[in-house]
């Protein structure tokens, strides 16, 4: 993964194919604007996502929002179009010392219940 700043690069796997991505953090990452283009082979152009976070609270709850295949969005008479499509929901971060302190009290308090 390359940085330059705020603006981070991307090179990889996505969905069975070979793709790029951008990320660029902004207003102490309280929004990022993400970017991916993958699967050069199956459409008349890559398909191309854009992705928008607005940070709720600190930088664990995000607004998510994006578009999906812009590129190859297409207008026909009679039906609903191209392969166009858009996106919106909540999105939950956390890190591995996170993760750790909810399976170490989660868990206990699980294997607790589960003996009674």
């Amino acid at each position: 993964m390359a940085s330059a700043g705020s603006l981070q690069g991307r090179f990889g796997i996505k969905e069975s194919t070979g793709g790029v991505g951008a990320d660029l953090y902004l207003f102490n990452d309280h929004l990022m604007l993400s970017a991916d283009m993958f699967d050069t082979r199956s459409n008349q152009y890559p398909r191309f996502t854009a992705r928008a976070y607005l940070g709720l609270y600190k930088t664990y709850i995000y607004l998510v929002g994006g578009v999906d295949d812009v590129l190859n969005y297409t207008r026909t008479q009679g039906t609903a179009g191209g392969f166009f499509d858009y996106f919106f929901g909540l999105q939950l971060v956390f890190n591995d010392q996170d993760l750790k302190t909810l399976l170490l009290f989660g868990g206990g308090a699980a294997a607790g219940g589960a003996s009674k």
